[in-house]
């Protein structure tokens, strides 16, 4: 079976696919993985097929003007905002062609949420999909919020089911790109921001998490929407990037 993956981002982004892809591969898998030019040589390096994706956001924040913005993570957001619509913005309307050319003739995509698109590409070619977020973003529970909102501070039930929103609302600011990508490349109606976080046409898109599952004993609120697979294991990293 082909199997594409789509993911963008930083090592920690990229790295759960290539222990992954590994394994699919020993199980006679064909295997993909559509992401920025900084990771090539590392996915390459353990036997994976790579498909350059533009949107490199590792190559993209090392840049001497991405530095300048970012700035260490002393935030200068007016900055920021400016060089996401004029950089990022675009990149991720060109990835989006890329994650395409990427999963002609595969039977799964197994994406990253920043992979927007993704899910878009698996409805056009009427294949299935996998979301694979490093850490435990995704689907809304009462045990712990969402953590890139806040890693290690509990705000109670309500709140942290409520903190997850976040993720609908990523797509938000990229919905005009998503929606001209589906119109012209897949020739697809426009569609709501958020549509496809969760579902597709009322079947549940499955979401693993790379993590142990012993780390999460006290989550009852994931309802099985969620599958826990121990921690991937068995890459190179010599020379990653």
């Amino acid at each position: 079976m082909k199997i594409t993956m789509l993911t963008l981002g930083s090592r920690g982004d990229v790295q759960p696919f290539v222990a992954l892809g590994k394994k699919l591969i020993k199980r006679n898998h064909e295997v993909t993985i559509c992401t920025g030019a900084s990771f090539k040589q590392f996915i390459e390096g353990n036997g994976i097929a790579f498909h350059p994706a533009s949107a490199d956001l590792m190559a993209i924040m090392e840049s001497e003007e991405g530095s300048k913005v970012f700035n260490g993570g002393n935030f200068k957001l007016i900055e920021m905002f400016k060089f996401s619509k004029r950089v990022i913005t675009p990149a991720y309307r060109k990835s989006m062609d890329d994650f395409h050319a990427a999963s002609q003739g595969a039977a799964l995509i197994i994406y990253h949420p920043k992979a927007l698109g993704a899910v878009d590409i698996a409805v056009q070619q009427n294949i299935s999909s996998l979301c694979l977020p490093p850490v435990p973003i995704m689907y809304p529970i009462t045990e712990f919020p969402n953590f890139t909102i806040s890693p290690n501070k509990n705000f109670g039930p309500l709140l942290n089911k409520w903190s997850y929103k976040v993720v609908m609302l990523s797509e938000r600011p990229f919905i005009k790109q998503i929606n001209d990508f589906r119109e012209k490349t897949l020739k697809l109606p426009k569609r709501k921001a958020g549509r496809y976080t969760y579902e597709v046409d009322g079947s549940s898109i499955p979401i693993l998490y790379p993590l142990s599952p012993f780390l999460f004993k006290e989550v009852d609120s994931w309802n099985q929407r969620v599958f826990l697979s121990g921690f991937f294991h068995g890459f190179r990293t010599r020379n990653a990037i």
